[in-house]
């Protein structure tokens, strides 16, 4: 048990490497379908030389039920596809809003294959747990909270005598929660549909890098899929990027491609397995979630100097508690 839960402490703690460059894209200005077809080309091929290096590892050497071997190939398909919305919506929202509490809110979609986990395949649910879902469920409400400002403050800022929110905070509010919120919801679809083969028949037998690969190709086809209908409307997508835009977005597709398939290969699936084979495969991502949290906050800021109001560190400190009684 401990052993898995420190893979998947690892694994959570290299997610901050996808949201900083998220972040930094849509900062920038710079194309956030391009880079996601980039890093997704990084992991395919990645993923086929591991697949040609050891053809005979990729799949249950005595074979799996059809209904297996179709379940888990549309399920990591499908897991890829809400990836790559998952990330569109995290880059609106971390190009309007605090790139801490955006992460935060999202990667609270784990209640998802949480109560997948409890409601679906039979993981027991105590009142710990769900007390553990209702702390995480708060927490999402208090990273959006908007704290009061002084009266003085409140006046120069346009505010009313009440220190409430001022109409341009609630607008900028506006801009970035509903694109959090929603790519919370994709969060939590693509962790179910690849939380999914541990629980099936012979399904922990395919290989971290065939699953790997197969969330990678399906996330490619979306982003391609994207770019090619964002080519017809015209736009950004249609103009070449220029050479320098270009240059940055394969530093960062080569370095976080390569960070995102050898954690997912050799941290996230052994970690998912081990845990489904003691009969507690809910934990798995509430503790990766736990880690990209605790680290993506000092991520914010240190590095891009973020402040943390009061209440977000409140949601904060509930939602790593929620995690950790889920995890009991």
């Amino acid at each position: 048990m401990t052993k898995a839960i420190l893979l998947l402490f690892a694994a959570g703690l290299s997610w901050v490497s996808v949201g900083a460059a998220v972040g930094y894209v849509e900062r920038r200005g710079y194309d956030l379908v391009l880079y996601q077809i980039l890093l997704c080309a990084v992991c395919v091929a990645l993923g086929l030389a591991g697949w040609l290096a050891a053809p005979g590892s990729f799949f249950p050497k005595d074979g799996a039920p059809a209904l297996t071997w179709w379940v888990v190939i549309v399920a990591l398909l499908l897991c890829g596809a809400f990836n790559y919305l998952m990330n569109a919506m995290m880059g609106k929202a971390m190009k309007r809003g605090p790139n801490a509490v955006v992460w935060a809110i999202i990667q609270s979609g784990l209640v998802y294959p949480f109560l997948m986990g409890g409601l679906v395949f039979g993981v027991p649910m105590g009142p710990r747990r769900l007390c553990g879902i209702a702390l995480i469920v708060a927490s999402v409400f208090l990273y959006a909270a908007r704290e009061k400002k002084p009266a003085g403050d409140a006046q120069r800022g346009g505010e009313n005598s009440g220190g409430g929110p001022s109409a341009a905070g609630l607008t900028a509010l506006r801009l970035w929660l509903p694109a959090a919120l929603l790519g919370m919801l994709f969060c939590g679809i693509n962790q179910c549909a690849a939380n999914l083969p541990s629980y099936l028949e012979k399904g922990s037998e395919f290989s971290g890098t065939f699953r790997t690969f197969a969330i990678y190709f399906g996330l490619l086809v979306a982003a391609l899929a994207d770019r090619a209908f964002k080519r017809l409307r015209g736009g950004r997508a249609s103009v070449p990027p220029p050479p320098g835009q270009f240059r940055a977005l394969a530093a960062w597709a080569a370095g976080v491609g390569a960070i995102s398939f050898l954690s997912t290969k050799y941290l996230t699936f052994p970690g998912l397995d081990a845990l489904e084979r003691l009969g507690a495969g809910s934990m798995g991502y509430p503790v990766m979630v736990a880690a990209c949290i605790i680290g993506f906050f000092p991520y914010g800021a240190l590095v891009l100097h973020e402040r943390i109001g009061a209440l977000q560190a409140v949601g904060a400190t509930l939602g790593l508690a929620g995690i950790l009684l889920g995890c009991l």
